[in-house]
């Protein structure tokens, strides 16, 4: 049951804590009279209970397989992907720079402070959301696919939820605005958050895509006053303005990163879409960008997610890890202990044959390194097999 192996669960990070002299966290479930919630229990150093925290929001999965408080739950469908038809420089820069850079990383051709699997990794990232952000003298209309697709799309639901004033949030964790850093003094002497994806604005950055989508939204006939940056404000007492300017549907479309805009962010009143620009690199991420809309508050009784995907490029790769680190963790914190065999989740860094798989843009090649994977996976419990019988 539930109750007992909760216990186990609490008494093994009891047990933890002492043994390590370490304060733990470690998320359970909490029984109310509703049913059951996630909750992050706080350990001490003497294994004792110090807190209990409440999730903010609960993704569909948790209401639907936990049967937790149906109070977080209303209409959701599975998130729509957009996908978008790749241009032949994206293609050309993944079967030539690319795989070039990654031959010369794996024959250690090149000094890994030069250039390393992680540096290409992100290349493919801002590749894959534009070209334009690797080379700016592709033309706009051959790379600025994806963000005509956003742009589109935001205006669609823009004037579909007119009469309601509906809002909309769009995360896209790369190229964030020029000159704005993510770690700002407040008043007070008051540090605001660190984010992780400015990806050297002041010195790489070729367009923004931020103002690329405002661009095309004031285009189409969104008044600009509607359209705001998270990174506009640059202290606590702004950002709270900007919030409750979202809530009364004086700002409609709300554009930032996971960063600045996840946990924290009660704008839920009028959301009536979210938009993932980008993949971001963990599934915890999708979380907290999920859970802005996700929430108890939300007037709207449906809500639509959109995933944008460029056809061969590196966000299939990026959505695919995601799914197997999500997978993992479920099975992590799974109640069937019989089933709970943890599987590895992929680095967020590419490997040698994925970079090959993905030049080839052949699907049977990343279908082969998929299968080799599950056999290596399964050549290595095999290992662990015999072992046990020795």
């Amino acid at each position: 049951s539930v109750r007992k192996y909760n216990k186990i669960l609490l008494d093994k990070v009891s047990e933890t804590a002492k043994r390590c002299n370490s304060i733990v966290f470690v998320n359970a479930r909490f029984e109310t009279d509703k049913g059951y919630r996630n909750t992050t229990y706080a350990f001490d150093r003497n294994g004792e209970i110090v807190g209990k925290y409440f999730k903010e929001h609960l993704v569909p999965s948790e209401v639907s397989v936990m049967e937790l408080d149906h109070d977080y739950s209303f209409e959701y469908s599975t998130p729509t992907v957009v996908e978008i038809e790749t241009n032949d420089s994206l293609s050309n820069y993944i079967k030539n720079t690319i795989v070039e850079r990654a031959n010369k990383i794996k024959n250690r051709q090149v000094d890994p402070s030069v250039d390393n699997m992680l540096k290409l990794t992100g290349d493919l990232r801002k590749a894959s959301l534009d070209m334009r952000l690797i080379d700016p003298t592709v033309p706009e209309a051959v790379a600025g696919g994806k963000i005509k697709a956003v742009a589109d799309n935001i205006f669609a639901k823009w004037k579909e939820s007119s009469d309601s004033l509906g809002a909309q949030l769009v995360f896209c964790d790369l190229s964030t605005p020029k000159g704005v850093d993510d770690k700002k003094v407040a008043k007070e002497g008051e540090v605001e958050e660190t984010g992780e994806e400015l990806y050297e604005a002041e010195e790489s950055e070729k367009i923004n895509v931020y103002s690329e989508i405002k661009k095309r939204l004031i285009k189409q006939g969104v008044p600009e006053n509607q359209i705001a940056f998270i990174h506009d404000a640059k202290n606590k007492n702004q950002k709270e303005e900007l919030f409750e300017k979202v809530r009364s549907g004086e700002v409609r479309v709300l554009i930032g990163s996971t960063e600045k805009m996840g946990a924290g962010t009660n704008i839920q009143d009028r959301l009536v879409a979210l938009h993932h620009v980008d993949a971001p690199w963990r599934p915890r991420d999708i979380e907290q960008r999920e859970g802005r809309i996700l929430r108890q508050g939300n007037e709207n009784e449906e809500v639509e997610i959109f995933n944008y995907v460029t056809k061969d490029s590196f966000d299939a790769n990026m959505w695919e890890k995601l799914k197997n680190k999500a997978t993992m963790i479920n099975q992590a914190m799974s109640d069937n202990l019989a089933n709970r065999i943890i599987e590895d989740a992929d680095a967020n860094v590419l490997n040698f044959a994925e970079v090959e798989a993905l030049a080839s843009g052949n699907p049977l090649m990343a279908e082969r390194v998929m299968v080799n994977a599950e056999l290596n996976k399964y050549a290595i419990l095999y290992g662990n097999y015999l072992e046990q019988q020795d």
